[in-house]
């Protein structure tokens, strides 16, 4: 096997990673503030707050660890459009992250973050496309990136489902953020794929 000549400057790659570690740490930061805040607490509908706030920390738990070890398994070229994803997938989670407290908001919110999260996906396998690399990827990694790929897509799509029938029946917050929580704890579970399958032992 050659060795890959077209690898980003590690300390571009670095710097990523590192912007993505600190913006999910504020992040946390604001999901803790705001479902701290009692006035929030009190006037979120039908008690939904803490289950959206349970499902943001696993959806930021969830996408820290997946770009983390995605960037380090393919060495991502940062193109002016990943570059542009990348920073629009932050600012869409801390928008959904501060809207906990509204329901429907929270749920068009988050629908757009995981619509970012399946472009990373898109992102991903036109990386591996452009390198030429595929050859030397497990096959089962490229399966296991089409799979999450089209799971975000249905994702963000059932969010903005979601976020119409609690517009139209505000009851209908709780259950639809228990259905959220259970995806979040379902694509949590997922990740750990990078370390059953050996995935992370992996590179290009």
């Amino acid at each position: 096997m050659t060795p890959n000549t077209n690898l980003p400057n590690p300390v571009i790659k670095d710097m990523y990673l590192e912007i993505n570690s600190i913006a999910q740490g504020v992040n946390v930061g604001v999901l803790v503030l705001v479902a701290s805040d009692s006035d929030n607490i009190l006037t979120a509908n039908y008690f939904s707050l803490p289950v959206f706030a349970l499902t943001n920390l696993l959806i930021s738990i969830t996408f820290w660890a997946r770009y983390y070890f995605d960037t380090t398994i393919l060495h991502r070229s940062y193109t002016p459009m990943s570059v542009l994803w990348f920073f629009a997938y932050i600012l869409s989670q801390g928008v959904s992250i501060s809207s906990i407290g509204k329901p429907v908001a929270w749920l068009v919110s988050t629908g757009v973050f995981l619509f970012f999260g399946f472009g990373f996906y898109v992102l991903n396998l036109l990386e591996i496309r452009r390198k030429q690399v595929a050859a030397e990827l497990p096959v089962a990694y490229l399966i296991w990136q089409k799979r999450r790929m089209v799971e975000l897509l249905l994702l963000s799509t059932t969010s903005f489902v979601g976020a119409y029938f609690v517009f139209q029946y505000p009851a209908l917050a709780l259950p639809v953020g228990l259905v959220a929580m259970l995806a979040a704890v379902w694509q949590f579970a997922l990740t750990n794929g990078y370390r059953t399958r050996r995935f992370i032992d992996t590179g290009v």
